[in-house]
């Protein structure tokens, strides 16, 4: 009887044990001597050059950091290119609806591309490169026995939480 629920219980056992996704730095496009800025779950921020990568480390000059769930990095700015290129398709668009000829989208690609640009090389903010997804909180488990005293009944109940 017992070999026929093993795996049924088995599944319930597995099924609900928590399970933490392992992440690393090998997916970080960056490289030694790159500004970034690393923001961990507590708030902290260390910022400055990277001194070391490896898929499990990562450093800051002293400062040593693990991934973990919640933590985040950025770059200052953002890329020239993104925006030449957003500017350039909004520039080809309007050269089109303007005028049918393909000297007005080549013009309007070239201007606009390079206020894009411009723009871009403005931007002042961060970009966040990289971020480590918080693990979903985990329902504790717990198994509660109360007995349930009445007049004309007396039993016991039992509730398992998961």
């Amino acid at each position: 009887m017992i070999r026929k629920f093993a795996p049924v219980i088995a599944f319930f056992i597995l099924g609900v044990s928590p399970a933490h996704a392992q992440s690393d730095f090998s997916a970080l496009h960056i490289d030694l001597g790159d500004r970034i800025y690393v923001v961990q779950v507590s708030g902290v921020e260390v910022g400055g050059p990277v001194t070391g990568l490896t898929p499990s480390r990562l450093s800051i000059g002293q400062y040593e950091f693990k991934p973990e769930p919640g933590l985040r990095i950025e770059r200052s700015g953002d890329p020239l290119w993104n925006g030449f290129f957003i500017g350039a398709g909004v520039g080809v668009l309007g050269g089109l609806v303007s005028c049918s000829e393909p000297e007005c989208a080549v013009a309007g690609a070239v201007v606009y591309g390079l206020f894009g640009a411009l723009v871009d090389w403005a931007h002042v903010g961060r970009t966040k490169i990289y971020q480590i997804r918080e693990a979903p909180a985990v329902a504790k488990r717990s198994v509660r026995i109360a007995p349930v005293l009445t007049s004309d009944r007396r039993t016991v109940r039992v509730t398992l939480s998961f």
